[in-house]
């Protein structure tokens, strides 16, 4: 028993998958293995699901939007769409819409992620909504062909020495200059066909955020063409199979064995909770920060890498311990950690579930006197000046790395444990 996602009422839960069943998935690349983010081998054998949808809902409303998504397949997407090919479909809108956020809500759910956006839209999508605030685009994808120098689009002429773009896949993308806070950005890719939605958060007063989504997505080619009615009149595809499949594995190399690490493996596995990393003494005296910013660097290079690190990494200062003084008294250490600050400011990203580190970077980096009952901040300036500076180093990477808010929001309140506990 429990309350239904979409219908709020409570019932017996039954599963509903993120894949609709119809979908064959043996015709994947992966031969029926599907990928799934926040399993702990991400390759997993059985097709995803959600345990929290009514069986009204499940059997019925959602039932026949996927009875919907299945005649758009059967009679559209199955087909693939090679390269300088437009092809014009006809859909119902808002029904077309529904399907593809009762997807996107299915699995933003399974990886408990945007739900503050989507589920302002669980009603809409059981009940016929008008989801008017929903911004569509469409594009496509042509088969790829390798012809002896690498991979290009195939024409409908090869077609029998081609590869399709054989994959049900849903997803998150980023948009430069918008607030993720109050957007849910998802695609869903079905075969030759992409759909990417922008979500505008319910109840917020978002008109000129909206321009700018639909300006930077009318201009950007890979969204395609906006869906406005019920016509799709898709541009020739600028992508192949082979792109968006190299552009899957460059983000998650370890997992299809591409790159080796052995930190990712054990992190995902959840055999590892803590990632530690030391400055040395002689790198801070030699002003050597190449080591540290490999390190931080390494984290940030695929979404992979820093799902492995987020909220995991346990940084030191090594070499100091028969120096009587603290850390923050001694110069060379608050000059190196002040440089290192200004070019990686991103220390929220990685802070563990302990303070430590917290209080090294605040006592070095801001101006403090010591005092009989501990320490005090003599420029109260300085703290605020780099909690904002923190703040938007963990926005940055959440946007450039698609880290969901409710992560986010995760990580800005341990920082603000850190330092309650620190009574700075």
């Amino acid at each position: 028993m429990g309350n239904c996602a979409y219908c709020g009422f409570e019932g017996k839960l039954t599963r509903e998958h993120i894949i609709p069943d119809w979908y064959d998935s043996a015709n994947s690349a992966d031969e029926g293995e599907i990928f799934v983010e926040k399993a702990p081998d991400k390759i997993v054998k059985s097709d995803p699901k959600v345990k929290d949808v009514c069986a009204t809902c499940n059997n019925v409303v959602l039932g026949q939007l996927d009875d919907y998504g299945k005649s758009l397949y059967d009679k559209y997407f199955c087909h693939p769409v090679y390269g300088k090919e437009r092809k014009k479909i006809q859909v119902d809108r808002r029904r077309l819409i529904r399907w593809l956020l009762k997807v996107a809500f299915n699995s933003a759910r399974a990886n408990k992620a945007d739900l503050h956006v989507l589920n302002g839209y669980a009603k809409d999508i059981i009940n016929d909504g008008l989801c008017d605030d929903v911004i569509l685009f469409c594009s496509t994808v042509a088969p790829s062909l390798e012809d002896g120098g690498g991979w290009k689009a195939a024409h409908r002429q090869d077609a029998s020495s081609s590869i399709p773009p054989n994959a049900f896949r849903v997803g998150v993308f980023r948009l430069p200059e918008v607030d993720f806070y109050r957007w849910s950005f998802r695609y869903v890719y079905i075969d030759s066909f992409a759909f990417y939605l922008a979500i505008p958060q319910r109840g917020v007063e978002l008109n000129e955020e909206r321009k700018h989504v639909i300006k930077i997505m009318t201009k950007g080619s890979e969204f395609g063409v906006r869906v406005l009615s019920g016509t799709i009149d898709t541009k020739p595809p600028r992508y192949h199979a082979a792109n968006v499949t190299i552009n899957h594995l460059a983000n998650f190399p370890s997992t299809y064995g591409v790159v080796e690490d052995p930190w990712v493996v054990l992190s995902n596995k959840g055999n590892v909770d803590i990632l530690h990393y030391a400055i040395m003494r002689e790198d801070i005296e030699k002003e050597d920060f190449s080591g540290v910013l490999s390190f931080i660097d390494q984290q940030l290079v695929t979404r992979e890498a820093l799902m492995s690190s987020l909220g995991k990494v346990e940084f030191s200062v090594y070499g100091y311990e028969s120096d009587s003084r603290d850390l923050w008294e001694i110069e060379e250490v608050r000059r190196f950690l002040a440089v290192l600050n200004g070019q990686r400011p991103y220390w929220l990203v990685f802070q563990g579930a302990e303070p430590g580190w917290t209080q090294v970077l605040l006592f070095c980096l801001c101006r403090l006197k010591k005092e009989s009952y501990g320490f005090e901040l003599t420029h109260k300036e300085d703290l605020k000046g780099l909690m904002n500076q923190w703040f938007s180093g963990l926005n940055e990477i959440s946007n450039r790395l698609a880290i969901s808010y409710e992560l986010n929001k995760q990580l800005s309140d341990r920082f603000g444990e850190h330092v309650k506990l620190m009574r700075v």
